[in-house]
């Protein structure tokens, strides 16, 4: 009741002001053993007040738990924060949204900036046994077209009632950067709303002085971790990156993720070991364990922090690659069923496993072992790349699974060092700059005698930049990626960690996968969720 009588006053105003503007948001859900979550953006869901619903989270599925979320900024020599406005451009399509600013904000700057949201809702109903539940994660990146640096401050706000009921919510702290904060009340239900790498929170009951209503005001503000634990009360918090500095013609990304009986997204692991995105970190790592049909995720800077997710609805078939997509942070396969070799592009669900069939993939057989296929994504193009040691070189649509194009087949670059001893075989790719929306993009290679190339996969003309040490077994190496900041690259094998940059090519061993995880099964189809 209390949120409805603020959104009716609130809506009345906005149609008093701004009549006949049509504000249109959208719904996004994920359907998953009978149950349906959903995330909503109704009318008035860009401005001070930002309503969202967030339903099919909870037994009761008709309950509202999210009746605020939003975004607001400051710039450098601002007095006061900003809330972001309608977008340009809103997408609403499946789990996913995807909303656009063009010239969102103005300072002392020439040009003003540019953004990107990106929302996934996942169902966090793993079996048909299990409570309901969901997971949303929104992810704002922030672009300067201007020649020089900006400086800005973001915030995030969330409104959140776990059962809900008026009154009895409580919050505590369950980490400290990434802030992981636990909603809980008198009921059943249990809420996570945390964010990888904000500088601070803030915790405030509803009412005139909430997050919001601080965000709204005309002082600057800044979140300085106050407000836990929070007991009795209704809940509303906020999150704070501070003086982010923006390179000229460059990014900054900012993130968070809340849930509903999400704990089989947000395990105790996860709240304990910096995991992020879809319930992981956002340079979370991921490989497939072939003898055990599953995903293994972990971090690279801790490889003991691993996490275990069975794959579901594979049937009979082998998995070939994996693959982020860097548009909507989607994770694709290439599936072969080797009774008959035909191959299917699947979506596997990071969280639960569940893989999802999209199509045939019309691939020629490669002759040898599933390391002769190479897959990554174009980031500039938003397609699904697939070379093979045979030198085939395709595009694929990852909405259908079908042919964009058929590049020519790989060749060696005319004088190339290497030229003149046989085509490159390529067992590994990887794109750098991979990135939602990138201009730019360089696709890197590993052939069979070791060599890395750059592929122009127009031409499919490879050259040659670099070679690995020779202890390594092209056909074993376990996937190959490329961090899309800093352009280090990073390869798998005997269930080891290497990384080495596209300078120099030296490499570094960062350790062994989860200790005693790899005594039983080697894993392959490294990729990045970045």
């Amino acid at each position: 009741m209390r949120k409805a009588i603020r959104r009716a006053l609130f809506l009345l105003a906005l149609t008093m002001l701004f009549a006949g503007q049509v504000l249109a948001q959208g719904t996004i859900s994920e359907i998953n053993n009978g149950s349906t979550a959903s995330f909503v953006r109704p009318t008035s869901a860009f401005d001070d007040s930002p309503a969202a619903n967030f339903i099919g989270v909870s037994p009761i599925t008709t309950q509202d738990h999210i009746f605020e979320t939003g975004w607001w900024y400051r710039v450098q020599t601002a007095t006061q924060e900003s809330f972001m406005p309608v977008p340009t451009t809103q997408n609403y399509s499946g789990n996913t949204s995807l909303n656009t600013w063009t010239g969102f904000a103005f300072g002392f700057f020439t040009t003003p900036l540019n953004a990107t949201e990106t929302g996934i809702v996942t169902n966090a109903k793993v079996t048909p046994a299990s409570v309901e539940g969901g997971s949303m994660i929104l992810e704002l990146e922030v672009q300067n077209p201007n020649t020089g640096p900006v400086t800005i401050d973001v915030f995030h706000m969330l409104d959140m009632d776990v059962q809900p009921s008026a009154g009895d919510d409580q919050a505590v702290l369950v980490g400290g950067q990434p802030y992981v904060i636990r909603i809980f009340d008198a009921g059943t239900n249990r809420g996570i709303y945390a964010s990888n790498d904000a500088d601070g929170y803030l915790v405030r009951p509803f009412g005139a002085t909430d997050v919001a209503a601080v965000l709204s005001n005309t002082a600057v503000d800044n979140f300085e971790n106050t407000g836990l634990p929070f007991s009795a009360g209704d809940f509303s918090a906020g999150m704070h990156w501070t003086n982010r500095v923006i390179p000229a013609g460059g990014s900054a990304v900012f993130t968070v993720v809340f849930g509903i009986n999400a704990e089989a997204v947000f395990d105790p692991v996860i709240l304990n070991t910096n995991l992020f995105t879809n319930g992981f970190e956002s340079k979370r790592f991921f490989a497939y364990d072939f003898g055990a049909q599953q995903l293994v995720s972990f971090d690279p800077d801790n490889l003991q922090a691993v996490r275990v997710i069975p794959v579901t609805g594979l049937g009979q078939e082998n998995v070939l690659g994996l693959a982020f997509r860097p548009r909507d942070k989607r994770l694709f396969s290439v599936g072969n069923l080797a009774s008959s070799n035909a191959r299917f592009l699947y979506e596997i669900n990071p969280a639960n496993g569940a893989a999802t069939p999209i199509g045939t993939v019309n691939l020629p057989m490669v002759t040898g072992t599933a390391g002769g296929i190479g897959m990554g994504f174009d980031p500039v193009q938003d397609r699904l790349r697939l070379v093979a040691s045979n030198v085939l070189n395709r595009r694929i649509n990852p909405d259908t699974g079908g042919l964009t194009s058929t590049n020519p087949n790989l060749t060696w670059a005319a004088g190339d060092v290497n030229a003149g001893g046989g085509p490159p075989q390529v067992y590994h790719i990887a794109y750098t700059n991979s990135k939602a929306f990138a201009t730019t993009t360089r696709l890197i290679g590993i052939t069979e005698t070791l060599v890395v190339v750059e592929i122009n996969a127009a031409t499919g003309v490879a050259s040659t930049i670099g070679s690995l040490p020779p202890e390594f077994d092209p056909i074993n190496i376990g996937g190959f990626d490329i961090d899309a900041d800093n352009e280090l690259a990073y390869l798998m094998y005997n269930n080891h960690v290497y990384r080495f940059n596209l300078n120099d090519f030296i490499v570094t061993d960062l350790g062994i996968i989860g200790g005693a995880l790899n005594a039983v099964n080697l894993l392959d189809g490294l990729t990045i969720l970045q």
